[in-house]
């Protein structure tokens, strides 16, 4: 018997001790694990999948802010902020000195489309009079896009106002200018 024990603890420091009992996975541990790990996997894939997603519509919308910020920016660099932001009524009131008569109104927006990277954008210039002498008008370019998600259409939005300041003589040269053109 001693010698059984001391074979038996042999056998087991050097690992090859087997029980026979003890040995596997019973089924209901193998289907906790197979459980556990599928809802791991799923969570991975679905968080893989929204940081795409993400990706994409941020992309549309740092596009799109680039776009409004040049529009903009070369609006004011150009001086002719009144060309796009108003109707041609509108803009023959201003350029005659009639442009208090715009105040109180709402005025029409104008919309403009660019189509770049193969994505359309859609600027709607917005605009309301704060003053007619000096010329003064605040301006909201709002852009949308389609951004296709889960195979869903949706319309992003980013908006961007900045105010626009003439004084009445640039006006009075602008609508001399283009009656000189004509």
């Amino acid at each position: 018997m001693i010698l059984e024990i001391l074979q038996l603890k042999r056998t087991k420091n050097r690992g090859i001790y087997f029980d026979k009992k003890k040995s596997g996975f019973t089924l209901v541990e193998i289907m906790v694990a197979v459980g556990i790990f599928s809802i791991v996997i799923t969570i991975v894939f679905t968080i893989l999948a929204q940081s795409a997603r993400y990706k994409k519509v941020n992309k549309g919308t740092e596009r799109s802010v680039f776009i409004v910020d040049s529009f903009l920016h070369e609006r004011k660099l150009k001086n002719d902020a009144v060309e796009y932001f108003f109707s041609k009524d509108d803009r023959d009131l201003i350029y005659n000195g009639k442009a208090d008569q715009l105040i109180d109104q709402i005025l029409p927006p104008q919309s403009l489309y660019i189509d770049e990277g193969g994505i359309r954008y859609e600027l709607e210039l917005k605009t309301k009079l704060l003053l007619a002498y000096p010329f003064l008008f605040r301006a909201r370019v709002e852009c949308r896009w389609k951004a296709n998600t889960r195979g869903n259409t949706n319309y992003m939005r980013f908006s961007v106002s900045t105010v626009f300041h003439y004084d009445g003589e640039k006006l009075g040269k602008k609508k001399n200018g283009e009656k000189k053109n004509q």
